[in-house]
């Protein structure tokens, strides 16, 4: 999925009208699936579209394959070719605000958040009418087109005046933290119930809830944000599940913990999974978390399985991540998404991957100016202000990154183990589940008894650290997909209708690489893979 901000909904909303119904089109409308009607054998001679076994889709890879839209390449057991403009990607999965994040085009009071009037204890003047001209008919119209569509709310701050140090706008806009008082935990708990009921009445249901956007960040500047440490998030939680429950909204709109990044990358002041880890150690906030939402920018995506496995009944979800003009080239930088996002996200039990944002302008923008705000952020599709047809859309290398898996992995989806010939090779997570070294504070793992090679293997969060003695096991992946002995990487999932198994499959190396699938120990296809990644169907017996 992509998030959509109100920056994103305003570039759309004022598009002219044919732009606008095919952008929508291709985001949100499910690739139409075909029936496979010939044998699973297929070799690849060519160089980089994302393939489908016998008649699904392929997104084609662009710069690693500029022939490809234009050739075809047919034959009777195997289909490559590009996504045509009006299929749809299938987008499941979308993110919007809560009021301003550093993508909006005003920060003027009344704009900031639904309830900008000071010390409305009671709310008298809530109101989500700010969204009535562009987000909830892009939020409807989306749905209309994919009725699977989910939907993550998230605020930047809470009101001014809920704030502490108490601030003005702009003064406390980009800092601050909630009130510690009773009263101020009570009307902020009610601000949420307030806003899914309102978006309800409108024909919009929200089906989670993050409490706060990257909660370990404060002093912001001019960018909207506000610290929430653990103890005060799992106190909100536990006030908005409860109103939740009393409105009849708790079986349709969720809460989703932390939403902040898999490491600190490097930066002690910031949260990793220590965050999530105390937060649902709250017996009294964890029944009403429904799950983790995690954030790219710190930390590696193996951060999200020890987690996981602390609390498996709890959902995973990859929140935000953006591209920039710090990526890299397109080639790399695909390759990146794929390994990360698209196939370790699902590896270690992610159950959804939100790209931030959805659309933006040619000027990266609209954003907020000077603090943290991003200028250098980049959309999953760029759409020019002066776009009139959909050939003026630029589509992104996550949007090619995101088509791999949002076209033919709908939601109801299964992962299902894939492993490479060796075998499972157990990752740390395993390794210190059977020893029972777990998780410690940094620097408290035991050195590794006398004439081994053992040592304290950092998972990525500086503040925590994975305990593995045996050296050969901390880079393995984790969650039950192993590609030892290739240098590929993939995951692979079960349909539910029609029941059919895609395998993504990512060669980050500078070469072909051949490889066979087998299916229950049944030979399968060979398959040549180029540098790129594909996406490969068939049908379940």
């Amino acid at each position: 999925g992509a998030a959509i901000t109100d920056a994103a909904a305003y570039v759309l909303h004022n598009s002219p009208p044919t732009l606008y119904d095919n952008l929508m089109k291709l985001l949100f409308s499910p690739f139409p699936r075909q029936t496979p009607s010939s044998p699973t054998t297929c070799e690849d001679k060519d160089t980089g579209c994302a393939a489908a076994i016998d008649g699904g889709l392929l997104s084609c890879t662009t710069d690693l394959c500029p022939t490809c839209p234009k050739a075809g390449l047919c034959n009777k057991t195997c289909r490559f070719c590009k996504v045509a403009a009006d299929m749809g990607m299938g987008i499941s999965i979308v993110r919007i605000t809560m009021g301003v994040s550093d993508f909006s085009r005003s920060y003027v009071t009344g704009n900031i958040t639904y309830a900008d009037t000071p010390n409305d204890w009671n709310l008298d003047h809530f109101s989500t009418a700010h969204d009535d001209a562009y987000i909830i008919p892009v939020l409807r119209k989306a749905r209309q087109l994919n009725p699977e569509l989910r939907i993550i709310a998230s605020p930047w701050t809470a009101p001014m005046w809920l704030k502490d140090p108490p601030g003005s706008i702009p003064d406390q806009i980009g800092g601050g933290t909630l009130l510690n008082t009773t009263q101020a935990f009570e009307t902020y708990a009610e601000y949420f119930v307030r806003f899914v009921q309102d978006y309800a009445r409108k024909n919009v249901t929200v089906d989670y809830l993050t409490l706060q956007n990257e909660p370990g960040h404060g002093g912001c500047g001019t960018m909207p944000c506000m610290l929430l440490p653990e103890d005060k998030e799992a106190r909100l939680a536990i006030l908005v599940g409860q109103k939740l429950q009393a409105a009849g909204l708790a079986n349709t709109t969720r809460i989703l913990g932390y939403d902040h990044n898999w490491g600190n990358g490097g930066n002690p002041s910031q949260p990793g999974p220590e965050y999530p880890t105390a937060l649902l150690n709250d017996t009294a906030a964890n029944p009403y978390i429904a799950g983790v939402a995690w954030h790219c920018y710190g930390g590696t995506v193996t951060a999200q399985t020890p987690v996981h496995d602390l609390f498996p009944n709890k959902e995973v979800h990859m929140t935000e991540c953006s591209g920039g003009t710090w990526s890299g080239p397109w080639a790399s930088n695909f390759i990146t998404n794929m390994q990360q996002l698209f196939i370790g996200n699902p590896n270690n039990w992610g159950r959804s991957t939100v790209l931030w944002n959805m659309a933006l302008d040619e000027n990266r923008g609209p954003h907020c100016q000077g603090g943290a705000c991003c200028t250098t952020c980049r959309g999953v599709v760029t759409v020019p202000s002066n776009a009139s047809l959909l050939v003026d859309v630029t589509r992104n290398v996550e949007f090619y990154s995101i088509a791999h898996l949002s076209a033919l992995v709908p939601a109801g989806s299964q992962r299902v183990e894939s492993v490479a010939p060796g075998g499972h090779s157990p990752g740390c997570s395993d390794y210190c589940a059977s020893t029972g070294c777990g998780w410690t504070k940094q620097y408290s793992c035991p050195w590794a008894p006398p004439g081994t090679s053992g040592h304290a293997s950092n998972d990525g969060s500086v503040r925590f650290t994975c305990c593995c003695i045996d050296r050969s096991h901390e880079s393995q992946p984790c969650g039950g997909n192993s590609t030892a002995g290739t240098p590929l990487e993939f995951t692979a999932f079960v349909t539910p209708s029609p029941s059919q198994v895609v395998l993504v499959v990512v060669n980050p190396t500078q070469s072909n690489q051949a490889m066979m699938v087998a299916v229950d120990d049944k030979v399968g296809f060979n398959y040549t893979l180029p540098p790129g990644a594909a996406t490969l169907v068939w049908e379940t017996a």
